[in-house]
């Protein structure tokens, strides 16, 4: 993985790109240059890291026909650079489930912001809950503690498909939450959320013939194109819904920790994804393996860290990058308590920006290589 540098002046990027502070201004206000904002507008502050500045050349260059080896600042001087470059040119929609059956390793952490980083990108994303435990839904509430989905969730759709309801793409629209209105951080993000009571519903699915594709076939595929990305979070066990989540997906993404529990859940997982592969006669792809809580000075964590890598490239991993998610469990509990993503947090910014790059480098990997 790249060594990433950061960046918490407009003149430091205007160094590194070779423009004058004016225009590096310009492209980071605009948001052509992806960057964490801080400040008010007359104080604005924007910090940015190498790889986003290196992503946004490379969406620059393919966007207007130049050559790879173009300089950055050829490239950041080409006219007429607008926000766009980031549309998704490929329509096809494509569909990660985050999992584990380890419980507690960081995977609703994971999905709601790995969804926050393709949404910061430009790509139209939607998380769907399918944990009944529901921590997805409760993530992104902008502080508001009575924000209730009850009656207004997935488990809903599932019920109308137990009654023999035909769902409709406008109704499967109606139950999704969208929050469109973060205009400060320059992104917006839409979710399907969940409920307590998921699991016990998913179970009355089962008399439905070929119950695990529901999801896919009748929910996710009324509106999958609408959107760029679908992330699905899991429950932390062997059920319907881990079935159904993992059937919809294109690619399974695995959440995990350096430990002994977690590297057990890991191994789990990846057998109930071979199992499932020859059951639902679907070829289900390991993406990419995601670390959570890494810290160079927990010696444990080498040990399992290499036991990780073996049972990652055991499963024959499409896409051989493991993500390592810095150690910083009081800025995830912060966040989480206030109901947004990390990438929103404004204290220790530098550190801020470390928990979330593995995040955003991820989403750069899967955008450029889908050629978006």
């Amino acid at each position: 993985m790249l060594e990433e540098e950061y960046y918490g002046k407009v003149s430091e990027v205007a160094m590194e790109i070779g423009v004058n502070q004016k225009l590096a201004k310009i492209l980071l206000k605009d948001g052509i240059i992806p960057s964490v904002k801080t400040g008010s507008e007359i104080r604005r502050r924007y910090y940015t890291t190498k790889s986003w500045i290196l992503h946004a050349a490379n969406k620059i260059k393919t966007t207007h026909n130049l050559p790879d080896n173009s300089p950055l600042k050829k490239v950041f001087l080409t006219k007429n650079i607008t926000k766009n470059i980031f549309e998704t040119k490929n329509k096809n929609c494509t569909i990660v489930c985050m999992t584990n059956q380890k419980g507690g390793v960081g995977k609703t952490t994971d999905a709601v912001n790995f969804a926050v980083a393709l949404a910061k990108l430009g790509q139209k994303t939607l998380v769907i809950d399918m944990d009944s435990q529901s921590h997805s839904s409760r993530y992104i509430n902008r502080g508001d503690d009575d924000l209730s989905f009850e009656g207004k969730s997935v488990l809903n759709l599932f019920y109308k498909l137990t009654q023999r309801e035909d769902l409709t793409k406008e109704i499967v629209e109606s139950y999704i939450v969208s929050f469109d209105n973060i205009e400060e951080e320059g992104y917006g993000i839409d979710i399907l959320p969940s409920e307590i009571r998921l699991a016990r519903m998913m179970e009355l699915t089962r008399m439905i013939p070929n119950a695990e594709k529901l999801l896919y076939k009748e929910i996710i595929g009324k509106i999958k194109t609408d959107y760029d990305y679908i992330i699905i979070d899991t429950p932390p066990s062997a059920s319907l819904s881990l079935s159904s989540s993992l059937y919809a997906c294109d690619i399974a993404v695995i959440s995990t920790e350096l430990n002994k529990l977690a590297e057990e859940g890991m191994r789990a997982t990846i057998e109930e994804i071979g199992y499932l592969s020859k059951n639902i006669e679907k070829e289900i792809g390991i993406g990419a393996v995601i670390i959570n809580s890494y810290s160079l000075a927990n010696k444990m964590d080498d040990k399992y860290l290499k036991k990780t890598i073996d049972n990652a490239m055991s499963a024959e991993v499409d896409y051989p990058d493991i993500y390592s998610v810095k150690s910083s469990p009081s800025l995830v509990s912060e966040t989480q308590d206030q109901g947004i993503p990390i990438i929103e947090s404004k204290k220790r910014i530098r550190e801020t920006l470390r928990v979330v790059s593995p995040f955003m480098s991820f989403a750069i990997s899967l955008i450029e290589k889908r050629g978006a």
